[in-house]
């Protein structure tokens, strides 16, 4: 969120300070930048302005975007634009989001591999609505990020904190911070972790 709403402050400035020099270049890059800022701040925050709706559409169309790993990808996007702007405030989001980014790569490809491997200590669905049930110990119909870490663990598979947040995150369709048996079930059926999104359609 924070980088997001840096990009759209610094973009916003920039298009001002572009429109009296006449920098048409400049402006649009600015544009870009207030533009990408704005969704990254939509997918990131939480409140009334930033409705699941609104995560969903920008899903729907940049679907990587559900991804840890694909934000990841956005994010070093947002980066190489910045930098061509060039200038202290720019280099400085840049490198933020850079780093942010390629953390939020290795993060969020790491996970897909344990959630390949997980699946593969799954025999079929009947085994799988077994096991939500078993690890939903508060019978909430939901896993949370603790149950579904000790439902990982037991079958071989310790995540770290990171690793755990972002595969919440690629299982966790309708954003709710927990996992339901509909996107337990959509993540069992899906055949690539790394590009198979639950709950999204083409």
């Amino acid at each position: 969120v924070v980088g997001g709403a840096y990009m759209a402050v610094i973009g916003i400035f920039g298009i001002i300070s572009d429109v009296f020099s006449l920098a048409a270049i400049d402006i649009v890059l600015h544009l870009y930048v207030s533009f990408f800022g704005i969704i990254v701040v939509v997918l990131e925050a939480k409140g009334a302005l930033f409705t699941q709706e609104r995560k969903d559409k920008i899903i729907y169309y940049f679907r990587a975007m559900a991804y840890v790993w694909g934000r990841g990808v956005f994010f070093i996007f947002c980066c190489s634009v910045m930098f061509s702007i060039g200038g202290l405030l720019c280099w400085i989001g840049g490198a933020y989001m850079a780093a942010l980014g390629i953390f939020m790569i290795v993060t969020g490809s790491k996970s897909s591999k344990h959630l390949g491997s997980l699946k593969g200590e799954i025999r079929n669905d009947k085994h799988a609505a077994k096991l939500f049930h078993k690890y939903d110990a508060d019978h909430s119909g939901a896993l949370d990020t603790r149950e579904f870490a000790k439902l990982a663990k037991d079958l071989g598979h310790e995540l770290t904190h990171p690793l755990l947040e972002s595969t919440i995150m690629q299982l966790d369709a309708d954003r709710s911070g927990t996992i339901d048996m509909k996107e337990f079930m959509d993540w069992y059926h899906s055949k690539n972790e790394l590009f198979d999104i639950p709950g999204v359609q083409s």
